[in-house]
């Protein structure tokens, strides 16, 4: 019974060990692609990037610029009709102000974004690269861990062995027990 244990644990433990390399070279695969991804997300995010940066002001800048002509062009078009061409140049001149505040407003709203996206996504690197060392970590300690207990249980079925079979023989034999 200790013999077939003793050889149960030997072989648990070194499944074990295994299984720690196995983690260990995981990490070291998962590492060389994620390591870098998450560290230049930590400590340099991209947000939205240049292009959809501009893309997104052009977007603001012809929007309001389609709206202000509209409305530039039906006050033109009420004044030609109304043949008051001085009543409505208030309503252009505000119009146009308004499409600059709400411009301004636009972009800042965009660089705004940009920043909130590089701040979510410098706190998204830190806690991947976290929660990368944690279960590396944990899992090869882990593994150890069962390859400690596995020799505990290897020597415990050893010391059985050694007291069923071998202390019996010498003490028969009359040759002092090692």
């Amino acid at each position: 019974m200790g013999r077939d244990t003793s050889n149960a644990a030997m072989k648990n433990s070194n499944t074990a060990q295994n299984l720690s390399s196995v983690y260990s070279g995981n990490a070291s695969n998962n590492s060389n692609i994620l390591t870098p991804t998450l560290n230049k997300m930590a400590t340099n995010p991209g947000g939205f990037g240049q292009p959809t940066i501009n893309n997104m002001n052009t977007a603001a800048v012809q929007t309001l610029g389609g709206s202000t002509a509209g409305i530039v062009g039906s006050g033109n078009l009420q004044a030609a009709r109304t043949n008051n061409a001085g009543g409505f140049a208030p309503a252009a001149v505000q119009a146009g102000h308004d499409a600059t505040t709400q411009l301004s407003d636009a972009a800042l709203g965009v660089q705004n974004q940009d920043a909130l996206l590089k701040q979510r996504q410098q706190q998204e690197g830190l806690n991947g690269l976290q929660n990368m060392y944690q279960t590396n970590v944990g899992a090869g300690e882990n593994a150890l861990g069962l390859s400690n207990s596995a020799l505990n249980t290897k020597n415990a079925a050893d010391q059985l062995t050694f007291d069923q079979w071998y202390k019996p023989l010498t003490i028969a034999t009359g040759r002092p027990v090692q």
